[in-house]
């Protein structure tokens, strides 16, 4: 979103959901595997709506970014009908979440709600679908064990993130 917006003094709808667009469309080249029912599926989707939004004749960016952050929480309430593993859980996608409460934190600002924002808690989404396993039950058995996933950023030039991801992926579990 950062590269998409850096030249820019006004920040039209249209330019947020451009930016929105684009950080999902990153955000799914970077994964060797990407997963839907976790925060892909939701700054996909909320960036999709927000394109729709920006497309019509409303290019208002509250109007905009309210459409991204009512259709991020219905996303995120989705997401366990996605992940077969948050479904057991009982449970939300976390980075889903943590995304809707960052776009949520962005309308507030920019609503001028600044002061409303000292002492309201982000809104937690939870999972309608009930608990079934207990916590040892949760635990896959074919687990590896001593699993850590690591992630970082190469920044140069001239790099080729297809060759490097074809590098990676043979690296590790993934």
């Amino acid at each position: 979103m950062a590269e998409d917006m850096a030249d820019k003094e006004l920040i039209t709808g249209a330019d947020m959901a451009r930016a929105l667009g684009k950080a999902s469309k990153t955000a799914y080249k970077g994964l060797s595997n990407p997963t839907e029912g976790t925060i892909l599926t939701v700054i996909r989707e909320a960036s999709s709506a927000a394109l729709k939004k920006s497309a019509g004749n409303d290019n208002d960016l509250i109007t905009v970014m309210e459409t991204a952050v009512n259709i991020a929480r219905e996303s995120v309430a989705n997401t366990p009908t996605l992940l077969p593993v948050l479904k057991e859980a009982g449970v939300v996608d976390a980075g889903g979440q943590g995304l809707y409460t960052i776009l949520e934190g962005a309308l507030q600002y920019l609503k001028g709600e600044t002061e409303l924002m000292k002492f309201k808690k982000p809104q937690v989404i939870t999972s309608s679908i009930p608990l079934t396993l207990r916590l040892t039950e949760m635990i896959a058995a074919d687990e590896i064990p001593y699993g850590y996933c690591t992630e970082f950023m190469l920044k140069g030039k001239d790099l080729d993130p297809d060759k490097i991801k074809t590098r990676l992926t043979k690296k590790g579990n993934h």
